[in-house]
């Protein structure tokens, strides 16, 4: 059958017709390659990230790995001249700060390193290293470079800084209460300071009780010649709820 003849205007709506499916067409394609183009963003700022997140963990990895052997090193029984173990803890306490300086592992690092300059001798890098640690540092690892570096300075005999350090320390907390209390009050009764060294103990004993360091509290005051306050009274136990 011979197809119909179409008149004008169907000729007319059928070119419309045309004319929007054509640029639909077009508008489809567009977003196409939009959504193509959109999608391989997407994709590559994803490669990106995870290939960030797996080159970070292999770092954070290395890093934990070279501030391990600094670690081991420093506490290494095998080894029996402190010189020595010293030595080579230094060695790989830089070598982990050089290779990773801005790891989270680094103030660490930074702190054995300390620790073995002291045990050299070297105080004035010692001191040096772990106030960088002390600006620096998380709160995790912050108190542990201040009570370090309190007993710096107790060890050389500086206890008026060793003090200074303390009541900072016991100020920020994030350490024993009770073992800043009692080297506070070693620090005093060192220099004489027999009323602040006489309040420290006692806290010691009244407000931590139960602490380890109470029976050294306890045997300072005796050798003082002081009394020995009444720890403070246990809490009754709250009642249980009907």
């Amino acid at each position: 059958m011979a197809r119909a003849r179409l008149t004008r205007s169907e000729l007319k709506a059928q070119d419309e017709i045309t004319t929007t499916l054509q640029s639909f067409g077009e508008m489809a394609m567009t977003r196409k390659k939009e959504l193509l183009a959109g999608a391989a963003i997407v994709l590559a700022v994803a490669v990106a990230f995870f290939g960030w997140r797996f080159y970070s963990a292999r770092q954070e990895a290395a890093a934990q790995g070279e501030l391990a052997a600094a670690i081991t090193t420093f506490k290494n029984p095998a080894i029996t001249a402190d010189q020595e173990r010293f030595e080579k803890t230094i060695v790989e306490a830089q070598k982990a700060l050089k290779d990773y300086p801005s790891a989270r592992t680094a103030p660490i690092a930074r702190y054995y390193l300390a620790l073995a300059q002291d045990g050299l001798g070297d105080m004035p890098n010692a001191v040096k290293n772990l106030e960088e640690v002390i600006s620096r540092a998380e709160t995790d690892t912050k108190p542990i470079a201040q009570f370090a570096l309190a007993g710096i300075y107790k060890k050389h005999g500086e206890f008026q800084k060793e003090m200074d350090v303390l009541k900072q320390l016991q100020q920020s907390g994030g350490y024993s209460k009770s073992a800043v209390q009692y080297e506070l009050g070693v620090a005093a009764e060192a220099i004489s300071q027999k009323d602040q060294a006489q309040a420290f103990y006692s806290k010691v004993i009244t407000e931590s009780p139960d602490s380890p360091f109470r029976s050294d509290a306890e045997a300072a005051l005796k050798r003082m010649g002081l009394p020995l306050p009444a720890p403070a009274p246990v809490p009754p136990p709250a009642p249980k709820a009907k």
